[in-house]
Order: C-alpha cells, then structure tokens, then sequence
C-alpha cells in the first residue's frame, strides 16, 4: 500500500465517477493487472505536477499502462462525459437546474514548447502557441472547449465549442461574450443555428473626446481602477482553476486533443473537490 499523494482520489470522490470507467476496451487480451482508480490517480498526478509521462514516480503503475488507458479514454470521450455529469450533479447540488440555460464564452491564448504539433504566432498578442476556447455556465463550470491555433478569429472558435457541444447542453438560450465576439453575422448565425441569443459585455470607455468649452458638469465621469466586468469575470475564473494544473500552464501537448481531455479534467476535479459533491 503506498503513501497517498493529494492528487488522488478519494472514496467519495471515486463512487461518484465510477461508473464513467466501467468500459470495456476490446475483446481478448489479458486482464487489466492494475486498478482503474489507480491509473486515473496518477492522470490527475500528471494533471496536476505537470511531469512527463515517462517521470511518473514508480509506486503508481508503470508509466506506459498509465498513458495507454489515457489514450483509450480520451478517444472514447470518457473525460467530457465525466465532466458532463459532474457539472450536473455539482449544479443541482447548489440548488439550480442540472441543465444550464446560460453561459460565458472566452478565449486564451497560451504559449507551446519546442515539441511539434499545432502552432502559430498570434500578430496582437506575439504569442506563438494554441488557443483555447471555453464555454462556461454562470457559475464557471465548463459545458465545451476547443483548442486550434493562436492566430484563430474568435468568432470562428466558438462556432466550434458551440457544434462540440450541440446534442449534451440543448437548454442554453442565453450566452454573454466579450467584444471580440461581436458582429451582426455572428450573432444571426448563433441565433439560427443554436437559437441562442448572444449579449457583448463591453467595456467601459476609458477616452472622451469633449469640445475644450464643455461645462465641467457635464464632463462623462469616468472611475479609475481595475472594474470587474459583469458576466465575463466567470469564465476568466475558469481559466485561473484550470491554469493551476502546471499540465496546462503551456501547451506541451503535440495533440489539442490531450489538451482538451486535461481541461476536462481540470474541471471535473475542481467539482469533485467542492463540499456540496
């Protein structure tokens, strides 16, 4: 029996997502010789250190078996309907609908290391990497994400997450977006296809161009700070949960869809972690 780590899951925590591991992979072969709660532990290690697969300490099962299941599991899509139900069980917890009838978009631009795979500068921002594109309800849990490439419009991206997560979240009717998500033609596609109406969140204006013979009475106020912005500081929350995981503090992914089955399971584990799970 080995010491535990804070990455593993706990009893309470295991019954709630058990039955997502309940699969059965392919006919013949030999039997698993290691626990699914104990390769799903040293994922959430991973997740969590943001090690190498191949560094994972030895009491947890050999690296390779850790890394096979996670590949099964990925393209199986056992994370996000994980994350679906956790975020359903976590919602109703709190006393709300299970199904979320509003929601947050917003983008993230993050950096990739040397290692292959996708990635391009972004002109604005001189970021050379991904972009990460997520979908939240109103209390910052995640309903769909995407990952393409830096220099990606955003009104292209959330057309994508929006597609991903077409058949699970059909009650959404309402979605708040920053004004990188504005333009008439977005708005009509959003409402035709998806029948969601789209509201920008702008930004108070921090210029005024007055005439030099203005009252001083009628000059616009305007307060100095930082000021929250309604709606959209839910979904930058989001990005600070999954940004704890040194896993996903860079891309070092070759594949977007590792990086998409990690947020996930960023997100479950925030849920799971909560006193009302």
């Amino acid at each position: 029996m080995r010491k535990k780590y804070p990455t593993d899951l706990s009893e309470r925590e295991w019954s709630l997502i058990e039955k997502h591991f309940r699969v059965s992979y392919k006919k013949g072969g030999r039997p698993l010789k290691h626990g699914k709660r104990e390769v799903l532990s040293a994922i959430f290690y991973v997740l969590r250190t943001g090690c190498q697969w191949r560094y994972l300490p030895h009491d947890f099962p050999p690296w390779k078996t850790v890394y096979e299941q996670f590949r099964r599991w990925k393209k199986q899509g056992i994370f996000e309907k994980m994350n679906y139900d956790v975020t359903k069980y976590s919602r109703s917890k709190m006393g709300r609908n299970e199904e979320a009838s509003a929601c947050i978009v917003d983008s993230q631009s993050v950096k990739t290391t040397e290692k292959g795979g996708l990635k391009v500068m972004m002109e604005g921002k001189k970021v050379k990497g991904r972009k990460r594109h997520i979908i939240t309800d109103t209390q910052g849990f995640v309903l769909g994400c995407y990952v393409g490439a830096a220099n990606e419009n955003d009104r292209d991206g959330v057309k994508i997450v929006l597609d991903n997560m077409r058949k699970k979240h059909t009650n959404v009717r309402k979605m708040w977006a920053d004004m990188g998500y504005q333009g008439k033609d977005l708005k009509d596609h959003i409402k035709g296809e998806y029948n969601i109406d789209i509201e920008i969140v702008k930004r108070p204006p921090c210029r005024f161009w007055v005439h030099q013979d203005t009252p001083p009475e009628l000059l616009p106020k305007v307060e100095p700070g930082f000021k929250v912005q309604p709606r959209r500081w839910v979904v930058e929350r989001t990005f600070a949960w999954i940004n704890r995981n040194r896993r996903l503090s860079k891309e070092y992914d070759l594949l977007i869809t590792s990086t998409e089955s990690f947020i996930y399971l960023a997100m479950s584990k925030v849920m799971l972690q909560r006193e009302y799970s």
